[in-house]
């Protein structure tokens, strides 16, 4: 089976159509790494797990739709835990907030009887708890390697933040109209607008550089080392996609798309983000990768927000954000 998982990461960002459009375009990049004979189903939710639109699915039988919505409305309460936490997982084998499709078993009949023994599922949430859900039904249990669930996290990022790029229309319009950066693929940077471009340009230059290196051979001699390159954001605030110029040329265009993170007030904003991102239990090499930062930077950020918000450590500093306004800490 190929392993081409930086396809799906470029099927996220490109930003034509409609989402549900969007959806298929990601599951048919999907389904050759995780289709096991009954196809992929994706569906977008908005905070707290609610459902935004029916599903969609890839290369499943006609009748899987159906079984599928019945089960959903079955579990979508009882596994909320399963839409906030960025992670390849088997719906049988991990219980997720103490629970498991095994506690469900007017769904484990639906299985049973489309010979369906696991749903492998990629769960890709962003920071305000909205996000898409990707699974494929699986003849046996499925457990993935650690290995393996590590590339599929790094993947959840960038389709979270893709899809956050997406439902920022203004943004897009802004970006489309005069972008705050323009670098050409062989990493030039042929235009920078406002102080923190300019200021960047160097980051923007290795970034281009590193995401290319990413869509070349490596992304099928070494997956893992392909997205270890391609970083969810630069410097916490900007994402990558192409634009072609009239000749056919192909640039990368640097859109403004760091997350939008409320409370607590005494905090930046870029602590706000790396404290909203442990919250959601991330690691902070997880946060270092989706946000375009080094892990040291990382690392100080969380020891200041500690300082700023006078608690002791970082199990204190998740729980006070959540009482602040933030989401309820990973639980333990």
């Amino acid at each position: 089976m190929r392993r081409d998982l930086i396809s799906i990461v470029e099927a996220g960002y490109r930003l034509d159509g409609d989402d549900r459009a969007w959806l298929t375009s990601v599951l048919e990049m999907v389904r050759p790494q995780l289709d096991s004979g009954f196809g992929v189903i994706g569906w977008s939710f908005a905070e707290g797990g609610r459902r935004r639109d029916a599903p969609v699915c890839v290369g499943c039988p006609q009748e899987f739709g159906v079984a599928v919505e019945q089960a959903h409305q079955i579990v979508s309460e009882g596994m909320r835990s399963a839409y906030e936490y960025p992670r390849l997982y088997s719906s049988l084998h991990r219980r997720l907030g103490g629970r498991g499709l095994r506690d469900f078993p007017q769904v484990l009949d639906l299985m049973k009887m489309g010979g369906i023994g696991d749903f492998v599922a990629l769960s890709a949430p962003d920071v305000d708890g909205s996000g898409v859900i990707i699974g494929a039904p699986a003849k046996r249990v499925e457990q993935p390697a650690p290995h393996t669930a590590r590339m599929w996290e790094r993947v959840a990022g960038h389709l979270a933040a893709a899809l956050r790029l997406r439902h920022a229309t203004q943004r897009r319009a802004e970006a489309e109209r005069d972008p705050e950066a323009v670098v050409s693929t062989d990493g030039r940077v042929e235009h920078a607008r406002g102080d923190d471009a300019t200021r960047a340009r160097s980051s923007l230059r290795s970034a281009a550089l590193a995401a290319e290196r990413a869509r070349g051979r490596l992304r099928h001699d070494d997956p893992a080392r392909a997205l270890g390159f391609w970083k969810g954001l630069v410097e916490a605030r900007w994402s990558l996609i192409d634009r072609f110029d009239s000749g056919g040329r192909r640039y990368l265009v640097a859109v403004r798309n760091d997350p939008r993170v409320p409370h607590p007030g005494a905090l930046t904003e870029r602590e706000r983000q790396v404290v909203a991102l442990a919250a959601f239990g991330r690691s902070n090499k997880s946060i270092a990768y989706e946000l375009g930062l080094s892990l040291g930077v990382v690392g100080a950020y969380l020891a200041s927000a500690v300082r700023k918000l006078n608690v002791t450590s970082r199990v204190e500093l998740v729980r006070l954000y959540a009482a602040l306004g933030g989401r309820d800490p990973e639980p333990q």
